[in-house]
């Protein structure tokens, strides 16, 4: 089956909606009737999400493979359009997401507000004051036999930050306009200082489509 599904945490993150789509459908010669009811499915559910988005404003989506990253020797991170960028990329963009966390590389990076490769930042001053498009994230250096990848020789334009080490990554909801993610290295143990940091900013929200 598709493995798609929402969390809304009442509890936890009461401004969440959380978004879990599969990134799998677009490998492994999945039929394309399962890409195209997992897309249905996704606008929908976003739909949906910003009709209440004055009670839940924040929209966070994930997916096992990342739609930017600039891993060594990775069609995943070659700049161009790797699958599932080809086909969400627009929609998540459209759909008002504020982050979206892959992994699949087993590393660590940031990226700039991106819209189609291009760096949408919010300001001059902090890329993530009220950028018009998702910020992504690579999770993915949480431990693997396979041990951590490589990156490129030379970042993307949109590559904020990246590190290539064993690590955790915390988000936190603090309100209705502001979000921060801190990534911390496992060898400097707990609590340390994060290795990095990003805290984003969402007032009056417009729609990709109304600014990029």
């Amino acid at each position: 089956t598709t493995e798609i599904y929402t969390l809304s945490l009442h509890d936890a993150l009461p401004i969440s909606h959380i978004i879990a789509f599969d990134t799998e459908v677009y490998h492994f010669n999945n039929p394309q009737a399962m890409q195209y009811r997992m897309e249905k499915w996704l606008r929908n559910d976003l739909a949906k999400a910003n009709r209440n988005r004055k009670n839940v404003p924040w929209i966070i989506a994930m997916g096992h493979r990342p739609l930017y990253c600039s891993a060594k020797n990775s069609d995943e991170c070659n700049g161009k359009w790797p699958p599932a960028k080809k086909y969400l990329e627009k929609i998540l963009c459209e759909g008002g997401v504020d982050v979206v966390v892959g992994a699949h590389q087993h590393q660590y990076e940031r990226m700039f507000p991106v819209y189609d490769n291009r760096v949408y930042n919010g300001t001059a001053t902090n890329p993530y004051d009220n950028p018009p498009c998702p910020a992504y994230l690579v999770a993915g250096a949480a431990g693997c036999q396979e041990d951590l990848a490589k990156f490129s020789n030379w970042p993307w334009s949109y590559s904020a930050f990246r590190e290539r080490a064993y690590g955790v990554g915390v988000m936190t909801v603090h309100n209705h306009t502001h979000m921060s993610w801190h990534q911390y290295n496992a060898k400097n143990g707990w609590p340390a200082a994060p290795v990095d940091q990003m805290y984003l900013i969402q007032i009056g929200r417009a729609s990709c489509r109304e600014r990029v």
